[in-house]
Formats: C-alpha cells, sequence, structure tokens
C-alpha cells in the first residue's frame, strides 16, 4: 500500500482518535442491566481493578516537513563542434593561348546545347582567339576581315534575281541568300548573356595576350568590343527588296545610302531583316553588360 502522503496524514490521525475513544467510552460507561443479589450467602465481591487511564493522545497534527532545497544540478557544458568550413572553390584554369582553340569551341557550344553541334561546325578550330580578337580589331572600325573571321563563311554564294523596270537594269538579292546566315543568327540569338559574360571574363586573360600581340600593350579590349558593337548596331535595317547592281564581277547595292555604309554595317543587311534584328537585339544585351 501506498505510504500517504502529508495531504492525507491528517484526516487518517483524525479517525484513529476518534475510533481509539470511542473504545474506552465504552468500556467506562455503566450498563443499564441491573445485577442480581444473592440473599441467602452473600459473596464476597472482588473489587473491580481500576481501569488505567489511557495516556492522553496528542491530537494536535503532525507539523509538516520542512522543504529541502534541491540543489540545482551544475549545467553540463557540451563543446560545440567545430563549424565545417567549406573549401574555397578553385578557380577554372584556361589553358595557354596556343592551346585555347578546342577549348575556347567546347566553351562555347556548352552555352546552348541545342546549338552544341553547331558551335563546332560554324566555329574556326585554329586559333580562335586571336582571330576573334584581330577580327573585332577591324570590326571596331568598320572594317570586315574575311580572313581572320572566328566563324566559318556560308559554303553558298549569294543568290540574285534579274530584274527590269523600263530602261534599268537591276538584280535583287533573293530572300534565299538569308537562310545562308539562319544558323549562324540562330547561334547568337540562343546565347544567354550572363553564362556568356562569364566566359569572356573567363577568357579575358587570353584575350588581352592576342590583343598585345597586335601591338596594344596596355590598352583595354572591352572598349575595342564596344566600338565594334556599336558599328553593327548603327547598321539599318532594310525591309522589302534590296536592290543590287553589277558594275564588275562584284555586286553593289543600287542605292548609295547603303553602298556607303562601312563593311560590317553591309555583312549585317546581307543576313536579311529578321536575321540583322537578332544579332543585333543580343549585341545591344551585350553592350549593356559590358559598360554596366
Amino acid at each position: 500500500m501506498a505510504e500517504p502522503t502529508s495531504s492525507s496524514l491528517v484526516p487518517a490521525i483524525l479517525a484513529g482518535i476518534v475510533v481509539v475513544s470511542s473504545i474506552s467510552l465504552y468500556a467506562l460507561w455503566p450498563s443499564d442491566e441491573t445485577p442480581e443479589v444473592n440473599q441467602t450467602k452473600p459473596e464476597q465481591v472482588a473489587m473491580p481493578t481500576p481501569a488505567v487511564e489511557p495516556e492522553p493522545i496528542n491530537t494536535a497534527p503532525e507539523p509538516e516537513p520542512e522543504p529541502v532545497e534541491i540543489a540545482d544540478p551544475e549545467p553540463v557544458i557540451v563543446d560545440e563542434p567545430e563549424p565545417v568550413v567549406a573549401p574555397e572553390p578553385e578557380e577554372p584554369s584556361i589553358p595557354e593561348l596556343e592551346q585555347s582553340s578546342g577549348w575556347m569551341q567546347n566553351q562555347i557550344a556548352s552555352l546552348t546545347s541545342q546549338n552544341e553541334v553547331l558551335a563546332h561546325d560554324d566555329l574556326v578550330n585554329n586559333d580562335l582567339v586571336r582571330k576573334f580578337v584581330v577580327f573585332v580589331d577591324n570590326a571596331s572600325r568598320g572594317d570586315l576581315a574575311h580572313q581572320y573571321s572566328p566563324v566559318k563563311a556560308p559554303s553558298t554564294g549569294i543568290v540574285v534575281k534579274a530584274m527590269q523596270t523600263g530602261n534599268e537594269h537591276y538584280f535583287t538579292l533573293e530572300e534565299s541568300s538569308y537562310s545562308r546566315y539562319n544558323d549562324l543568327a540562330n547561334l547568337i540569338d540562343n546565347l544567354p548573356v550572363s553564362a556568356s559574360m562569364a566566359l569572356f571574363d573567363l577568357a579575358k586573360p587570353l584575350l588581352s595576350e592576342a590583343y598585345e600581340e597586335i601591338g596594344y600593350n596596355g590598352k583595354d579590349f572591352d572598349d575595342t568590343l564596344l566600338a565594334a558593337i556599336d558599328q553593327a548596331l548603327d547598321a539599318p535595317v532594310v525591309e522589302g527588296d534590296i536592290r543590287l547592281i553589277a558594275p564588275s564581277a562584284m555586286y553593289q547595292f543600287s542605292d548609295p545610302a547603303l553602298e556607303s555604309l562601312a563593311p560590317i554595317q553591309k555583312l549585317l543587311i546581307r543576313m536579311g531583316p529578321k536575321n540583322q534584328k537578332k544579332v543585333q537585339a543580343k549585341l545591344a544585351q551585350f553592350k549593356a553588360e559590358l559598360v554596366r
């Protein structure tokens, strides 16, 4: 049986007192029946032994136990584990300029997975960085250095249609000629700007080295690239038929305003308005990142 708690101890003591008192009073209380007396032969009646009075019972409640203060246990100090420091990411390595063409091809192809094969097919496979730098340097002045183009020229020539209006003989550039540049325009259009700029920053040492090789010590290649982009953005978009003349073996624009444009601008016009808009829109995004 469970030991009574301090809250039940006092009622239990009082109940015990009541029981004991009742028994004592019953023993001392006179009986209602009168004993019979023998007249003929009285007997000596022994005197009853006086009852022993019970010791007084202490009815005062037991004192509440003194509260025992329990000391708080000493705090257990747990050593915190040392924070795990993530290793510094390794700087991506770039090859030497002489061995950079294949690396640059793969980097450009990885920018847009859907154009991976296309990038390999369109980009030149030797001295890609050097040719890009020389091409941009010429384009910054509006010149077109075909032999240094970082992309391969279309495998097919332009398609023209002979026209005559009265006594005027001329040619028009057929829309099928524009399709020669569709793949290149789509490749440029699909380049992600942020990833392309990250690649530009990564390849900056290679570009700077190639730029110094052609005599531009201490000059920032970014300024030259911005000038080339501005040249391309200044090319007007020609909608509708583009008239050509052939005063010699080479075709020319019949419109003097178009023929007087810089060679890099005339190349954009020959790409056709749709392709030209794609390329110029992407170049504008690159420019915004470069000047930021």
